[in-house]
């Protein structure tokens, strides 16, 4: 019966050609469409998952707050992990590291370059599921200065060595040179995943650094990370109680005395603020904010099935009548309403095998593009995995249902007497599929309205005067590695094509996760800040504003100076900042020279916050040289400036980037996922107007006699053509009028992630109410103006 069922069902596929081409192209555009969104957003749920006991392991983040400021940070103190040992039982293992960073590492003489680095307690092997290819997991960082290479380090920088005769590396045992030090190769790992969190090429013990020893008794955040693995059938929630009780013994008493922070106000606050555990799953996806995106691609996903799915349904209902005759002889000849649901349902399973097929293949082909386009390295090999077959066989039985249960039900309620008798009419669809078009281009018209507010907001973020000059500034990294920076800046300076150099701690578009609470000297209250080392040639570089005061001297005196941004300023709540002195969180006391105008150091989807450029009189924070360039002869002046570098850097490769561009590449997650919107909204309209297409092509092949006496009685083409495309422009100005709300509903709450956004108008939504109608109209009027243009002989010589 399953094999009659097919044989029908290709027999009436080829019958109608134009029609089953149309279903399959449909349906094969939108499954490919979800299996690529299916593709990214398995990618996306996968990261961390392949550590043995992820389901147990957790990132300890820490909430905080100083003078009315809160900090929700990653960043806890060095203390932390051993503190956790030691007071929560319920915690199997705890592991401090820090963030991965670029060290630069020599071979002897050879400078090798920079390599993302990560400084780890000796556990890390044991504590994480990265497979360690060399080593004893317990005792590879166990030594003081060791380090373990990724493998394809170690056969950067040693020789590359096949898998099989890896205990035979010429990297082990071998010196590498960092920060002054000699570290030893003790093992070598497998290259994290591309899903993981952490990204490394070398893992170094900090069994011997310094700073980890003085940090023991150190409990506020320093920028260490801590990640801990409970016990088995722990609950993260439980453990509050543990670990208010650490914060109370330990920290509170250094955040009285360092921070200032009332211990009634600690009190009062205790429920709110302290550490919590974040699931090491959710760290790129909530903590990065990489969530919003998966919502995003599944929900567009959805609707390009439903869409495709509604074009089938709709062509289906509406060739009802050339199917009735059927229906009602194979009903006479005894045929059952189930067998008729099973003949139609055979079809749609048909349709979209077929589609499927080709979605499989349109799939392979966009793969890499859609790849490029999310940063991320998709692959159809994962289909071979039993989940993603099982997964293809549901979706294609999913689609097949959505598509085609309603019309095997609908077409399979006719009645025999009543279709034999030429009485066809009493069950009516043209609601339903009214009401399918309109959700159809109301997804559509919404997708739209949102593409253009998205693509509005980055170019408002790239044009926003951000208080600073992003243009013709080259950063060049790893300036602690200079010999003398100053000759460095003289000579430099000497090039007519260059104005200012300046070195500093950071630059804007960087991390500036350095912060401290300061106070006017003899005053209790304390104030949080992000702080910025600098010399006095910073504002020159950056062409900022000053406000107020004075610029830092070139060579300040014994008492240090600092700048204030206006925020920092206004926090002081005095009108004789400049000259007061303010003591920070690591005791120093800066005079305050002038007030800056604010300038945008960080995301604008981050406020300004308050800002300390102090002197950094001894250079140990500098790590970015800042040239401001002419502009003109850009290609020789990088070349001069590379020259001076080689010259007076034997610890570091030259490499630079320029501040616009990086400032820029703050966005550039944004731009991404926005052109792969614009592109899935574009695709989402394709499919509906290919629907669309497919449904008045039908409707004028309905009226054809219809339309042959209206041209006989003296309408004319544009009569004609009103007549077929009335409806249909009814129907997407109702969909353009449902779809106004909800697009602005969704571009506010997108909106609402930036401190800097624009101020939604109507302009946009006018805009995407005639590209809609536009593309409408121009599909139905194609095949309207052909209908109209037939000869009415042709229609009517056979009445």
């Amino acid at each position: 019966m399953i094999e009659n069922y097919f044989k029908i069902a290709l027999r009436s596929l080829r019958k109608q050609k134009f029609y089953a081409l149309i279903n399959v192209f449909g349906l094969s555009l939108g499954l490919a469409c979800c299996l690529l969104i299916a593709l990214y957003v398995a990618d996306d749920l996968s990261y961390d998952r392949f550590h043995p006991d992820s389901d147990r392991m957790y990132r300890v983040r820490h909430k905080f707050m100083v003078s009315g400021q809160e900090s929700d940070m990653a960043d806890v103190a060095p203390a932390l992990a051993q503190g956790i040992r030691e007071n929560i039982s319920q915690v199997a293992q705890a592991i401090r590291t820090e963030y991965s960073s670029p060290y630069i590492y020599r071979k002897g003489a050879e400078l090798l370059g920079e390599q993302a680095t990560i400084r780890s307690d000796p556990n890390f092997f044991q504590f994480f599921g990265y497979e360690l290819l060399v080593g004893d997991p317990a005792t590879v960082l166990a030594s003081p200065r060791s380090i373990v290479l990724t493998k394809s380090v170690a056969d950067a920088y040693f020789g590359k060595v096949e898998n099989a005769d890896i205990d035979q590396h010429p990297a082990l045992g071998q010196a590498l040179i960092s920060e002054g030090e000699d570290f030893t190769v003790t093992g070598i790992a497998e290259d994290p995943p591309i899903n993981s969190h952490l990204d490394f090429g070398i893992i170094m013990s900090n069994v011997a650094l310094e700073r980890v020893k003085n940090g023991e008794g150190f409990w506020l955040p320093a920028g260490y990370l801590t990640y801990v693995i409970l016990q088995e059938g722990t609950n993260p929630e439980s453990l509050k109680a543990e670990f208010l009780a650490m914060e109370k013994a330990y920290e509170w008493p250094q955040m009285t005395e360092r921070l200032g922070v009332p211990l009634a106000t600690l009190e009062a606050q205790q429920d709110y603020l302290g550490h919590y555990l974040v699931p090491i799953s959710d760290i790129h996806l909530v903590t990065e904010g990489n969530m919003k995106y998966v919502y995003i691609f599944s929900v567009i996903g959805l609707f390009m099935l439903l869409i495709a799915c509604i074009n089938y349904t709709n062509l289906a209902t509406a060739r009802s009548t050339q199917r009735a005759k059927e229906v009602g002889i194979r009903k006479a000849l005894g045929t059952s309403r189930i067998r008729l649901i099973g003949q139609f349902l055979s079809e749609s399973v048909l349709m979209t095998l077929l589609a499927m097929l080709l979605a499989l293949g349109i799939t392979e082909i966009f793969r890499i593009p859609f790849g490029r386009l999310t940063d991320k390295a998709l692959t159809l090999s994962v289909l071979q995995e039993p989940i993603w077959l099982v997964f293809i066989l549901l979706l294609t039985l999913l689609v097949s249902l959505l598509a085609g249960l309603y019309p095997a039900f609908y077409l399979s309620l006719f009645k025999p007497s009543e279709v034999l008798k030429g009485q066809l009419g009493r069950v009516k669809s043209g609601s339903f599929r009214k009401g399918l078009v309109v959700f159809q281009f109301c997804v559509s018209a919404t997708l739209i309205v949102c593409s253009i507010l998205v693509y509005q907001q980055l170019l408002f973020m790239h044009a926003k005067d951000v208080g600073f000059s992003k243009e013709n500034v080259l950063l060049l990294p790893n300036t602690h590695t200079l010999g003398n920076r100053e000759v460095f800046r003289e000579i430099l300076l000497q090039n007519a094509q260059i104005e200012a150099v300046s070195f500093s701690s950071t630059a804007p578009g960087d991390a500036f996760d350095a912060f401290t609470t300061y106070q006017k000297l003899g005053s209790e209250d304390k104030y949080q800040a992000k702080r910025l080392a600098a010399d006095a040639d910073f504002l020159e570089a950056y062409e900022l504003q000053l406000l107020e005061g004075r610029n830092l001297k070139k060579e300040p005196g014994e008492m240090k100076e600092a700048l204030l941004n206006e925020e920092a300023a206004n926090q002081l709540g005095t009108d004789q900042v400049v000259g007061s002195v303010v003591e920070t969180f690591w005791g120093g006391k800066f005079e305050i020279v002038g007030i800056v105008k604010d300038f945008n150091f960080e995301h604008l989807q981050s406020s300004i916050m308050p800002l300390i450029i102090h002197h950094n009189r001894d250079g140990e924070f500098n790590y970015y040289t800042s040239v401001r360039i002419k502009g003109r002869d850009i290609s020789e002046t990088i070349s001069f400036i590379e020259s001076v570098w080689r010259k007076h850097n034997q610890e570091a490769q030259f490499s630079y980037s320029f501040l616009d561009r990086k400032f820029n590449d703050l966005f550039k997650t944004e731009q991404r996922m926005s052109v792969a919107v614009v592109t899935f909204t574009g695709l989402i309209i394709f499919i509906a107007c290919i629907g669309l297409f497919g449904l008045i092509t039908y409707v004028a092949e309905q009226r054809t006699k219809e339309i042959g006496i209206r041209k006989v009685l003296g309408a004319s083409v544009k009569d004609v053509v009103l007549l077929l495309s009335d409806s249909f422009a009814r129907l997407v100005f109702w969909s353009f009028l449902l779809a106004i709300p909800l697009a602005y509903v969704l571009i506010q709450q997108w909106l609402g992630t930036f401190a800097y956004r624009i101020s939604v108008e109507v302009w946009p939504f006018a805009i995407a109410g005639i590209i809609l109608f536009f593309l409408a109209i121009t599909t139905v009027s194609y095949q309207s103006i052909r209908a109209a243009r037939a000869n009415p002989v042709e229609a009517l010589k056979n009445e």
